[in-house]
């Protein structure tokens, strides 16, 4: 339910994105965070989702089994198993957030 609308907005150009962020954030150093957020947030979503999708199936089943409810397997089996893909997508987001300016 969450995945195809974070997929359209993931296709925007964020050069086209700046007109409107100073709009919403206005001329200053104010939408520079907002852009940079926005540029980091979809390689993590991106790795954190991946990382779930891999989950073993296996795993899943005997948390069932042992009578887990549908929340403890989340926390104690889906996202344990999805850190690794998702500490990639920080390391990713966070060289992302951290690059120099093309002009230095």
């Amino acid at each position: 339910m969450l995945d195809p609308p974070v997929q359209m907005l993931r296709t925007l150009p964020h050069l086209g994105l700046i007109p409107l962020f100073i709009l919403w954030f206005g001329i200053g150093e104010e939408p520079e965070p907002a852009l940079v957020a926005a540029g980091v947030a979809f390689p993590l979503y991106l790795n954190l989702h991946a990382g779930i999708r891999q989950t073993d199936p296996g795993l899943v089943e005997a948390a069932r089994v042992l009578g887990y409810s549908r929340f403890e397997r989340v926390v104690h089996v889906v996202l344990p198993s999805a850190v690794p893909q998702t500490l990639m997508g920080l390391r990713i987001a966070l060289g992302t957030a951290c690059s120099p300016p093309p002009d230095c």
